[in-house]
Parts: structure tokens; sequence; C-alpha cells
């Protein structure tokens, strides 16, 4: 059995669909994979820095946020 890592244009597809209110179970057959991966992804992977590199390079998540000196969302 093959494992393979997601890339970054997956993390921010799970982004993406998380803010959309897309649960695991619906992200998965989006982007073919098993839930519980989306899952384990999620809670790895999701955290401040993250989600904030991911706003910085695509702009259209949340484009009436900003970040302060801090690096804490406005």
């Amino acid at each position: 059995m093959s494992y393979h890592h997601f890339t970054i244009d997956e993390r921010e597809s799970i982004l993406i669909y998380r803010t959309q209110g897309l649960n695991f179970s619906q992200i998965a057959k989006l982007l073919h994979r098993h839930p519980s991966s989306i899952s384990r992804e999620w809670k790895r992977h999701t955290n401040q820095e993250l989600i904030l590199q991911i706003m910085h390079r695509n702009r259209t998540i949340m484009p009436n946020h900003t970040v302060g000196g801090n690096g804490c969302l406005k």
C-alpha cells in the first residue's frame, strides 16, 4: 500500500471547504481521499500560522481581514 502526502493545494482546498461549512466526508469525496485522512490532516496541520500563510498566498478566503504586527487577525 502506498501513502501520499497532501499537497499545499489540497491543504488550501481543505481550509477553503471547511470555511464554507463542508464536513470531512464531503471534502473527502471532492479530493478523492478517505474522510479519516482529511480529519487527521485538519487536526495535524491546522494552526494559525498555516492559516495565515494560506491567507497571505490567497487573499480570496478572507479579503476583509488583515494581519497585525503580532501575526494575529484584526
